[in-house]
């Protein structure tokens, strides 16, 4: 697990939903979400967003790829919901972040934890 996501997990459940509490009660029409990261991309700053529940997963997408310094022109990235029992699910763009919210399970944590992960859609530069 990655050091940002690691940070967040380390937790204990009681101080997440505690968290959420808060979080929820000062952002109703937001979406809390975690983003986890593969081992093959540099971690984010900050792993937490608040997403508003009529925001796309497109938007969502532009946002994490804008705070990913090592990602290139040439990468696609994707975001799969980080499920635990059905598996990982890939989010389409057009789906809005209140439907994956509403459609995915989230962890008992409350929180709804997004994997990202890249693509080289060109092959690999040999130079």
């Amino acid at each position: 697990m990655r050091e940002t996501t690691a940070f967040f997990m380390k937790r204990p459940i009681a101080q997440r939903m505690k968290m959420l509490n808060t979080f929820k009660n000062a952002r109703k029409e937001y979406i809390p979400v975690i983003i986890h990261t593969e081992k093959d991309i540099e971690s984010l700053s900050s792993c937490k967003y608040s997403v508003h529940e009529d925001a796309n997963v497109h938007t969502l997408i532009t946002t994490v790829r804008k705070s990913l310094p090592d990602i290139l022109s040439t990468d696609a990235i994707y975001l799969l919901t980080d499920g635990n029992v059905e598996g990982s699910v890939l989010l389409s763009g057009s789906l809005l972040v209140r439907e994956a919210w509403d459609s995915y399970p989230h962890k008992e944590d409350g929180f709804l934890h997004i994997k990202v992960c890249k693509e080289n859609t060109f092959g690999e530069s040999n130079k």
